[in-house]
């Protein structure tokens, strides 16, 4: 058995952010905020760099997925668009306090993708370009089909920026 499998009937994981940050209001939960002492969770950081340690362990997986679940997990929250993918976003600003923040990933979490266009964006398999291509393909698209249609359009690695940038049209 391999060192990362989990073992389901030992662990549990949150099921929302209730559970992790219990008594806080909605928008802390999402900041990850409302422990006892106040301090961001560093436990929902773990997990989110946890999922991506079986198959993708590189520090820029592990960042570029930790800050894309922070991302998922406001949005579905029902967090602004805007709001989440600010460089001043407060959860954000814990993340790259709290982890071992790769710092290509953090360039393109502090805004590389508003900055760039194509053929600077690219459709590409290396995490961070990946990244970079659906965040500019999502931040200001008006719709779903809009935002999937520009990721794939992008070419190269298409199936790979249409499934990130689907993530993040549909949450």
């Amino acid at each position: 058995r391999p060192d990362f499998a989990i073992d389901s009937a030992q662990t549990s994981f949150p099921l929302s952010f209730r559970e992790i940050a219990p008594g806080a209001s909605d928008t802390e939960r999402i900041g990850m905020r409302g422990r006892q002492n106040g301090s961001y969770n560093s436990e929902l950081f773990r997990l989110l760099e946890e999922s991506s340690l079986s198959t993708h362990a590189s520090p820029q997986c592990l960042s570029a997925c930790s800050y894309m679940g922070l991302i998922l997990a406001a949005l579905i929250q029902g967090a602004d668009r805007d709001e989440v993918l600010a460089p001043e976003w407060k959860p954000l600003a814990a993340l790259v306090r709290t982890s071992s923040f790769h710092s290509e990933v953090a360039e393109v979490a502090f805004g590389s993708f508003r900055r760039k266009k194509p053929p600077e964006i690219v459709g590409s398999g290396y995490v961070v370009k990946s990244l970079e291509a659906a965040l500019w393909t999502f931040h200001d698209a008006k719709d779903f089909r809009e935002a999937v249609l520009r990721a794939v359009n992008l070419g190269d690695d298409a199936d790979t920026t249409g499934a990130v940038c689907g993530q993040l049209a549909g949450a």
